[in-house]
C-alpha cells in the first residue's frame, strides 16, 4: 500500500500518531510512522501524550475477565512465537513493529472500541485533539483542587520506547510539594542535563521545574512548583549542561507522565 508522507498539519499529525499508539496501522506505515517518531523529538513528545490519554482511558474501563477462547489464541501466539526463529542479520522485508499496545495483540472490540473513540476524540474536539499550537500538545482538563484539601496525586513517567515500565515517579506531598524518585537509572552523556518540565496551560507551554539528578531524584517545595492539578503534564528531556538556553523544551524526551488524583491525604 502507497502512503502519503507524514502530514503537515499539526492535527493530521497528531491524529497519525494517535492511530500509531492504537496499533491500528498496517506494517507499512507503522515503519514509516516510527522513523519518524526516532528523528523528531516532538513527534515522540505527541506520542508519549497519546500513551498517557490512552492510559487514562483504559483506567476508566471496567475489569473483563479474558474468555477461554482468547486465552487459547494467546497461547497459540505465544507458541508461534516460540517456534518461530529470527534471522540475525535478516534485511528483507519491513520489520513488524512491535504494538505499544495490547489491542493490535488482543484484536476484537477492545481495539475497535478505542478506534471509535480516537475518532469521536476527533468530532469532538477533545483530549489531544483539542484545539493547540503547532508546538504543543492539549492535556486533559485539569479538575481544580480545593484550596482547602490536600491531595494525594502521584504520577508515573514512561517512555516511548517502554510504556509498560515507569521509569520514575512523581507525588505531591503532604505540603503540596513534589517529590521524583527514580525507578530505573536513565544514562546520559557527560555533556548533558535532565530538566524537569511541566504544562497546565497550552498557551504558555512547558515550564522549567528545573534539573534532576539521574541518581538521586529531586524535591521541590510547593512555591516551587506552583499549584498543581490532575491531569497536569510531566516531562523530562535531555538538554544541554546548565538547562535548556531556550526556557523550553529542546532535546529528546526522556520520560512523560500526567499527575492523578488518588484522593484527599488524611492529616
Amino acid at each position: 500500500m502507497n502512503h502519503s508522507p507524514i502530514p503537515e498539519s499539526p492535527q493530521e499529525q497528531n491524529l497519525l500518531l494517535g492511530e500509531h499508539t492504537l496499533g491500528l496501522l498496517d506494517l507499512e506505515r507503522e515503519a514509516e510512522v516510527r522513523a519518524w517518531i526516532e528523528r523528531d523529538d516532538e513527534a515522540a513528545r505527541m506520542a508519549l501524550r497519546w500513551q498517557q490519554h490512552w492510559l487514562s482511558v483504559s483506567d476508566r474501563l471496567p475489569p473483563e475477565p479474558a474468555s477461554d477462547s482468547l486465552w487459547k489464541r494467546i497461547d497459540a501466539s505465544l507458541t508461534r512465537l516460540k517456534q518461530t526463529p529470527t534471522p540475525a542479520n535478516d534485511t528483507g522485508g519491513a520489520p513488524a513493529p512491535q504494538a505499544p499496545w495490547l489491542w493490535r495483540w488482543l484484536g476484537g472490540g477492545l481495539g475497535l472500541g478505542l478506534g471509535a473513540g480516537l475518532a469521536l476524540a476527533l468530532a469532538m474536539q477533545v483530549g489531544p485533539f483539542a484545539p493547540q499550537s503547532p508546538q504543543e500538545g492539549t492535556p486533559p482538563v485539569a479538575t481544580e483542587v480545593p484550596e482547602s484539601s490536600a491531595q494525594r496525586m502521584v504520577a508515573v513517567l514512561q517512555t516511548l520506547e517502554d510504556p509498560a515500565t515507569p521509569t520514575w515517579v512523581a507525588s505531591v506531598t503532604a505540603d503540596g510539594g513534589l517529590q521524583l524518585t527514580p525507578k530505573v537509572s536513565i544514562e546520559r552523556p557527560t555533556d548533558r542535563a535532565i530538566e524537569l518540565w511541566t504544562l497546565t496551560d497550552p498557551a504558555e507551554g512547558p515550564r522549567s521545574l528545573g534539573l534532576v539528578d539521574p541518581v538521586a531524584g529531586i524535591e521541590l517545595s510547593a512555591e516551587q512548583i506552583g499549584r498543581m492539578s490532575p491531569g497536569q503534564l510531566l516531562e523530562m528531556t535531555l538538554e544541554p549542561n546548565g538547562g535548556s538556553p531556550t526556557g523550553k523544551p529542546t532535546g529528546k524526551v526522556l520520560a512523560i507522565g500526567r499527575l492523578v488524583n488518588l484522593g484527599q491525604i488524611d492529616s
